[in-house]
């Protein structure tokens, strides 16, 4: 028997309860039930009730022994023990090798005091050292583990920390924990509920389903879902002008297939170019053929389904990571996305639960299509959608209807998150109704000290200092942060430095031609130091090479000087330069605006 971190299982076993929701528990099934009602009966040893009687909801009214008083404890408190199992054989785990120490050297738990065991831990040899820190932190530390009792008291000193763990304070609902011990110590009544409890869909509660993250160019939102990302499924998309519903969802379209019959010719094959040359034998002429073809939100929403059936049928504890879907779309304004989006617009509502708040009649070409997809392909081994166990809530709809495609209705472990430059937000505008179904999180723009330069000739400039008097350069014509720079706008190589063409071809052209184009260049900021002006074709010879001299004008312009020159230095810059965004997570963004 191993100990492991006890405080570590408190923690884990507190997320998992606290994710049961009373909108989406199952029922209880009628085996659990009856196998319940006899073990109670039975469990003399323990259980103080003698008696229960079953709501239709699936709550419990328990019939104490002897008092003739009435416990009720709702269905959910049956799953919420489900989820406390776990946590409640470690502390039986920890009690357990605890007293057998005390045992050996002739002491017993109710003899000593517990802060007094940590001698007999440190001199046994049965344990890791891991474990005797484990083992004297449970007799020295009661807030390691959520300790209420004695740990001498065996019937009922796990109560507590199990009560703390999933955050429960009614003195009724301490019967949870005797529930607990009886599932723990009756595999058969715990197995009746595996596949069946309320196992969460979410990582992190605190994740929102719809999250459009938006800032300047090269602040680094696309790394950031990436990295929010890792390890999940995604389905990537991105938006343009020409983006709409039949390339966003799904539309016909026509292929080439071979026609069902067959031609025989004495000379003559089809060539590439459709024509017939000599040769003899059979000739398979090909027709042209339409079909429904999913795109990415489709392909994410199938997918979505799938991963959620088989989350339920799951066992492993990284089941909930793996049914996660992502659909990411890049640049959501540079589409109109009220045609983009359609009908599909009002599953964009999601409730506390994850669900969209109202399902939406699909047409019959795509419910057709959803339903082939859930029907499954013994050949290639898909099986068929099952989502048993899957509960609608009060929703006006049933797994079937979403097995058969005739509904839609977005699944809790589906996320949709998008990027949008703010300097394109004149492209096309989202209106209000839209954009209150995402949360929104502003990347700005900052130092993620990556320690990056700017080499011009044999000098360096270093990145940050240069973007942090451009951009106030910026705002003084433009008045918005819109056209700012962010810290990734150019990718520097893998010693961080941004070369002379790089600079030019990037910033150099965003800044003249898309920012500074309506100035005048009438400021100082763009004399060449000759009596002329900086115009972007100065920043070029006459053989379209970069012109170094014009970038270090500029530079001395905005008040910036060499760092470094590179003459014998080229090891200067930081080697372990990568093109990562500062740390940071999506997760945490909070409101949805539903």
């Amino acid at each position: 028997m191993s100990l492991q971190n006890l405080h570590t299982v408190f923690e884990k076993t507190q997320a998992a309860c606290s994710e049961v929701s009373l909108t989406s528990i199952p029922n209880l099934p009628q085996k659990f039930k009856d196998d319940y009602a006899k073990l109670i009966v039975e469990d003399t040893s323990f259980s103080r009730n003698d008696r229960i009687v079953w709501g239709r909801d699936g709550s419990a009214e328990l019939w104490s022994r002897g008092k003739r008083t009435r416990i009720y404890v709702p269905s959910v408190g049956f799953f919420i023990a489900w989820h406390l199992v776990p946590l409640y054989r470690e502390l039986i785990s920890y009690r357990t090798i605890l007293s057998t120490l005390l045992e050996a050297h002739g002491k017993a738990l109710s003899e000593i005091e517990e802060p007094d065991c940590v001698p007999y831990i440190e001199a046994t040899t049965s344990l890791s050292q891991a474990e005797k820190g484990y083992l004297k932190k449970f007799v020295t530390d009661g807030s390691w583990w959520g300790k209420g009792r004695q740990i001498s008291r065996a019937q009922d000193f796990f109560e507590s920390p199990l009560m703390q763990c999933a955050r429960l304070t009614q003195e009724t609902q301490s019967e949870i924990a005797r529930i607990t011990k009886q599932l723990s110590e009756n595999p058969t009544l715990l197995d009746s509920l595996n596949g069946v409890a309320t196992k969460p869909l979410f990582i992190s509660s605190k994740r929102p389903c719809q999250l459009i993250i938006y800032g300047a160019p090269g602040t680094g939102k696309s790394w950031r879902i990436k990295n929010d990302t890792k390890g999940m499924s995604v389905i990537r998309t991105t938006f343009h002008p020409d983006s709409d519903y039949s390339t966003f969802v799904g539309a016909y379209k026509p292929s080439m297939e071979d026609d069902d019959f067959k031609t025989v010719v004495m000379t003559g094959e089809i060539g590439s170019a459709g024509n017939i040359t000599k040769k003899d034998g059979l000739v398979t002429k090909k027709r042209i053929v339409y079909s429904f073809r999913s795109q990415a939100f489709l392909d994410a929403y199938v997918a979505a389904w799938r991963n959620c059936a088989a989350y339920l049928a799951a066992t492993d504890e990284d089941s909930s990571k793996k049914a996660t879907q992502f659909l990411v779309i890049e640049e959501i304004n540079r589409g109109n996305c009220a045609q983009i989006f359609g009908d599909i617009f009002q599953l964009l509502d999601r409730e506390d639960d994850g669900y969209s708040s109202y399902a939406i009649n699909a047409d019959n070409d795509l419910g057709k299509f959803v339903a082939d997809s859930f029907k499954g392909d013994a050949v290639k081994g898909i099986p068929a959608l099952d989502l048993t166990g899957v509960d609608m809530g009060d929703r006006d709809i049933t797994p079937n209807e979403i097995a058969s495609g005739d509904k839609l209705l977005l699944p809790p472990n589906l996320y949709i998150w998008a990027t949008m430059n703010t300097s394109d937000q004149s492209l096309f505008p989202i209106d209000s109704a839209f954009k209150r179904r995402w949360a929104w999180k502003y990347i700005p723009i900052s130092n993620a000290n990556k320690n990056y330069s700017i080499k011009v000739g044999s000098d360096k400039y270093d990145w940050w200092t240069f973007l942090d008097k451009a951009n106030t350069l910026v705002e003084s014509f433009t008045e918005s942060e819109d056209k700012k720079l962010g810290y990734f706008f150019c990718k520097a190589d893998n010693i961080g430095v941004i070369s002379l063409e790089q600079f030019v071809g990037k910033v150099v052209f965003y800044l003249w031609n898309g920012v500074f184009k309506d100035t005048g260049f009438d400021d100082e900021v763009f004399d060449d130091g000759k009596g002329g002006k900086l115009y972007f074709k100065t920043f070029f010879n006459d053989n379209g090479d970069p012109n170094p001299e014009s970038v270090k004008q500029f530079m001395k312009n905005l008040g910036i000087g060499a760092a470094a020159s590179t003459a014998g230095n080229a090891g200067d810059a930081d080697g372990g330069a990568t093109t990562e965004p500062p740390a940071g997570s999506a997760e945490n963004t909070e409101g949805q605006g539903q």
